[in-house]
C-alpha cells in the first residue's frame, strides 16, 4: 500500500470515496462544494492537503488536511479534517496509515502540532485514534453562518439539518422506485394473524377501489349473521359498482355441522370463481376465506390454483386467521395482524361500529 498526493487522474475515485463519506455522515453536499473542494486539493498551492491510499491501482481512502497559523506556535498547525477508508477495506490498517503518514509529514516538516476530532458516538474510529494519543478534554461549538455573515439560529440549523436528511431520502427513495420493472400487476394479499383488523383493512381497500371508479365484489364465507357497517356504506356509495355475497351461515361453532359448513364455503367458492370471471371487476375480497382453508371445508389446491390463474388486472385479498403455508407462498403480499392487547378479554362484548 502506498501513501501520496492526489493527483488530477484520482478525481472519479475520489468522488466516489467523497460520497461515501458524506453518506456515512448523512450529508448532501452540493456540487459545487465537491468541485470546489477538488479543485482546492489538485491547486497548485493546495490549500487543502489530500494523501491518497493507493494499492494495485486501487484507492482505498484518503485524508484531508488543512494548515493554518497558531497563536500558541511559530510553526503552522494542522487540522486533520476529513478521514475515510472505503468500508470493503476496513480492518486493513488503511485508516492506520493514512494518520501515521501525516504525522510523519508533520514531523518532517516541523509543523506545531496535528489535530483532529470525530462525533462521540463514532466508536470504531476512536479505538484507532486512541491508539495514536488520547482525547483531551475540550468541547466543540460550530456556529453555522448564511450568507452575508448572519448567523443561524438552533431552529434555522435544525430545519437546515432536516432538509438535509430529507433531500437525500428522497433520492434514494426515487432510485428505489426507479429500479422497479413492473408498472402495475393485480395482486394476491392476505391479511392474516391473531390480531383484530384483517377485514377491516380489506374494507378499507374496497372503499379506495371504488374511489376510483373501479367494480368491486365481496364474497363473506363467514359471519353471516351479521349485518356490517361497512357493507351498509359501502353500498350506498358504490351503487351498481360494488357487489357483496354474503353466503356464510356465521361461525363454525355457531352452526355445529360439518356439512352444512362445507356447503356454504363451496356456495361461497362458487360465487367467488364466477366474479373472477368478470372482466370488469377490479378488486374481489375473499372475507374469512383462510377459515374455510383451514377447516379443509374447500380444497386447497383448487383454491390456489384459481387464484394464481387469476386476471393480470384482478387484485384480490383474502382475509382471516391461519392461513395457510401454501397461499402465503402463493401470495404477493402478507400483512400479519398482531394482537397486542384485545378488549374482548377484558369483558368487554363485540360492539355495533367496532366490530361490525
Amino acid at each position: 500500500m502506498e501513501i501520496r498526493a492526489a493527483q488530477p487522474a484520482d478525481e472519479a475515485h475520489w468522488r466516489r470515496l467523497w460520497r461515501g463519506y458524506a453518506d456515512f455522515y448523512e450529508t448532501h453536499l452540493a456540487e459545487e462544494v465537491t468541485s470546489a473542494t477538488w479543485r482546492r486539493i489538485i491547486s497548485a498551492s493546495p490549500a487543502i492537503l489530500c494523501r491518497i491510499a493507493e494499492e494495485n491501482g486501487q484507492l482505498l481512502g484518503f485524508s484531508h488536511s488543512v494548515l493554518h497559523e497558531g497563536s500558541w506556535a511559530l510553526t503552522p498547525v494542522c487540522y486533520l479534517e476529513d478521514l475515510f477508508v472505503d468500508p470493503s477495506e476496513r480492518g486493513h490498517g488503511v485508516g492506520r496509515a493514512l494518520i501515521a503518514d501525516l504525522a510523519a509529514m508533520a514531523q518532517a516538516n516541523g509543523w506545531s502540532h496535528l489535530y483532529w476530532h470525530t462525533r462521540e458516538s463514532n466508536e470504531v474510529a476512536r479505538r484507532l485514534y486512541d491508539s495514536f494519543v488520547s482525547a483531551d478534554d475540550f468541547v466543540r461549538y460550530r456556529l453555522k453562518l448564511q450568507k452575508h455573515g448572519v448567523p443561524m439560529s438552533q431552529e434555522e440549523e435544525a430545519a437546515r439539518r432536516h432538509r438535509t436528511k430529507m433531500e437525500k431520502r428522497k433520492a434514494i427513495q426515487d432510485a428505489e422506485v426507479a429500479s422497479k420493472p413492473i408498472d402495475a400487476k393485480g395482486l394476491l394479499m392476505v391479511h392474516t394473524g391473531p390480531g383484530k383488523g384483517k377485514s377491516t383493512a380489506a374494507f378499507g381497500l374496497a372503499l379506495r377501489g371504488l374511489g376510483h371508479g373501479w367494480k368491486v365484489a365481496v364474497v363473506q364465507f363467514g359471519k353471516g349473521a351479521w349485518q356490517s357497517g361497512e357493507r351498509t356504506m359501502l353500498e350506498k356509495l358504490g351503487g351498481d359498482r360494488l357487489s357483496w355475497h354474503t353466503l356464510g351461515e356465521g361461525f363454525t361453532w355457531e352452526t355445529q355441522d360439518r356439512a352444512r359448513d362445507e356447503a356454504a364455503a363451496r356456495r361461497a367458492w362458487d360465487k367467488a370463481q364466477e366474479l373472477m370471471k368478470d372482466p370488469e371487476l377490479r378488486l374481489l375480497v375473499l372475507d374469512e376465506l383462510n377459515i374455510a382453508l383451514r377447516y379443509d371445508h374447500l380444497n386447497l389446491e383448487e383454491v390456489i390454483v384459481a387464484l394464481k390463474a387469476r386476471r393480470n388486472d384482478l387484485h384480490i385479498v383474502v382475509t382471516g386467521r391461519n392461513a395457510k403455508p401454501e397461499l402465503i407462498a402463493a401470495a404477493d403480499l402478507v400483512t400479519e395482524m398482531t394482537l397486542v392487547k384485545h378488549h374482548f378479554a377484558a369483558g368487554v362484548k363485540a360492539q355495533e361500529g367496532i366490530e361490525f
